[in-house]
């Protein structure tokens, strides 16, 4: 805590209102979740992306399997490349761990896992039996696998839809699969729950607090409850959207001396006045950034970033994209390839045929709005590779049914695949993944199969 009251917090608002559990209650649950999962025989898929919280798990599961050598026989994975080249950066800074890592260390490497393997590739899985995987592929279609959340699930997410245990659920392909595991969440999130953020608040007394990184609702949820719990000290809350501009008025007078151009024009009454305030001693001055040299021994530099996005897609794609996430984009005339200029701040420059090139002058705004545009850039680039994977879907998924049912006929236009077994006939529309068919053996068969079929194709969608 500081010495004194500040003026402004500025504060993470991720779980709102929610409350976390004691840290141990939670760790003997997560571990006693996994021990009787895999001890009936089921595999447990825990979904970590966070790094961090990645390495932590893993360490609670090394140390519980050492204690517990009934189920040393029973494999850990984590399957993330980014995790296992930063074990390598936690092993190299174990001075900076806590006491409990640093004495550890003393003894043995605590991130040289015993009993915890990394996974290259989702093929070398020896999926026979009970395991623990850190990872995210295809779904555990069995009530004896267990899936653990250890972390924030934002709305709109597969992990937010799972965690209410529907009956059914719908993968990223529009494809309808039941849910057949049992979904436990247990946040290990670093994130503070209410009780920390209030106690906190309470002992700080800010007048102005700001709430940023937060869901719309936990963030509602949350401002809600801080002007209740503060309704009788005339503490402001705020909750701007991205880019919002929030204005705080203090009590107390400062006279500043306007200097250089800033002085050129004598300003209204209520009219804004945008420069730097510089103290000197006791004396303020105010002036524009350009006159920063003149007045003092400052001087003003700017730091231009660029960075190449790979994008393989249409630039009037990209363009009309940007046109729904931001109010000014606009095309940069005379340029020598087709160019845009967003909110004033990032130009996107469609380069060369493979990637976008993004320049802009480093501000806390423009990193902002870059930052946003890099990931919208992947995200449709991923999305444009898809839609190239799936025009050649339906040939993939008839040359596979013939392999698997012999007479299967195409009629591509309507994505229809009509197959003949022992003169029964099935009729499959790939669109809108329906399967009509009489024999209901059949076609369990051909659900089957299909399903089978698109986890080949699409192995991490679910």
């Amino acid at each position: 805590m500081p010495q004194f009251s500040p003026d402004v917090c500025i504060i993470e608002s991720t779980y709102g209102v929610q409350i976390h559990q004691p840290r141990m209650v939670r760790e003997r649950r997560f571990t006693d979740t996994v021990a009787q999962t895999v001890s009936h025989g089921g595999r447990v898929l825990i979904p970590a992306f966070a790094l961090g919280r990645a390495q932590e798990l893993l360490l609670i599961l090394d140390e519980y399997w050492e204690s517990h050598p009934e189920l040393q026989h029973i494999p850990i994975y984590y399957a993330s490349p980014l995790a296992k080249r930063c074990m390598a950066v936690y092993q190299t800074y174990i001075n900076a761990m806590n006491d409990r890592i640093k004495s550890q260390y003393e003894v043995s490497n605590p991130f040289d896992f015993k009993h915890i393997s990394p996974l290259k590739s989702l093929d070398l899985l020896e999926d026979v039996g009970p395991s623990v995987v850190m990872a995210s592929p295809g779904g555990l279609q069995n009530k004896k696998n267990a899936c653990i959340i250890p972390g924030y699930a934002m709305e709109g997410t597969l992990t937010k839809t799972i965690m209410n245990e529907p009956k059914e659920v719908t993968l990223m392909n529009g494809l309808v699969v039941p849910l057949n595991m049992r979904v436990h969440y247990i946040s290990f999130s670093a994130h503070a729950d209410f009780s920390q953020t209030s106690t906190f608040l309470n002992e700080l007394r800010p007048p102005n607090i700001i709430l940023v990184h937060g869901e719309a609702n936990e963030m509602g949820r949350l401002k809600a409850k801080l002007q209740t719990q503060f309704s009788d000290q005339n503490v402001k809350v705020l909750s701007p959207k991205n880019c919002q501009t929030v204005e705080m008025f203090f009590k107390g007078e400062k006279v500043a001396k306007a200097v250089g151009k800033l002085a050129e024009n004598t300003p209204k009454e209520g009219d804004p006045v945008s420069g730097m305030l510089v103290k000197k001693g006791f004396t303020y001055q105010l002036m524009t950034a350009d006159d920063l040299h003149v007045y003092t021994q400052l001087s003003r530099g700017n730091v231009m970033q660029r960075q190449s996005v790979p994008y393989k897609g249409a630039f009037t794609v990209l363009r009309h994209r940007l046109q729904q996430m931001y109010e000014g984009v606009e095309p940069v005339l005379k340029a020598e390839f087709p160019s845009l200029k967003v909110h004033d701040k990032v130009t996107v420059i469609h380069e060369g045929t493979d990637y976008v090139l993004l320049q802009w002058i480093s501000d806390p705004v423009g990193d902002m709005i870059a930052d946003s545009m890099i990931a919208m850039i992947l995200k449709l680039d991923a999305q444009s590779m898809r839609t190239r994977l799936e025009s050649d879907e339906m040939k993939i998924v008839h040359s596979l049914l013939v392999s698997l049912f012999g007479d299967v006929i195409l009629e591509e236009k309507q994505q229809i695949l009509t197959l003949t077994v022992d003169g029964v006939t099935a009729t499959v529309d790939h669109a809108n993944k329906g399967i009509e068919c009489k024999d209901e053996s059949l076609k369990e068969r051909i659900k089957l199969a299909l399903r089978r079929i698109q986890t080949a194709l699409y192995p991490l969608d679910s």
